[in-house]
């Protein structure tokens, strides 16, 4: 990709300033989002309930738990340099930054 530049016109540069916006709405949305979600949890976990009911019967909401499996990579790239190197897999990820 180059790296060349281009003027928006006013119809991009309102996509730009409402993508901005809706970005900044989710991160707010995310926090509101991630205490009630806390909160429900504790209330769950006080209890030692995986399962909550509505009062007439319904299922609410439901808790499940998992483990996940990681790979500290900078580790394995110490330890074992050929396996790292056979089980790196590259992929091009193209990010949008807003600067405004």
């Amino acid at each position: 990709m180059a790296d060349e530049s281009i003027v928006l016109d006013a119809t991009s540069e309102d996509l730009v300033t409402r993508l901005s916006e809706a970005r900044l709405a989710r991160g707010q949305w995310e926090k509101v989002e991630k205490g009630l979600r806390d909160e429900l949890v504790t209330l769950l976990s006080t209890h030692d309930a995986s399962v909550a009911l509505t009062a007439s019967g319904a299922k609410a909401m439901h808790l499940s738990r998992s483990e996940r499996v990681t790979v500290d990579a900078k580790k394995l790239e110490a330890m074992h340099p050929a396996v790292y190197a056979q089980c790196t897999k590259i992929t091009e990820v193209v990010k949008l930054t807003l600067d405004i």
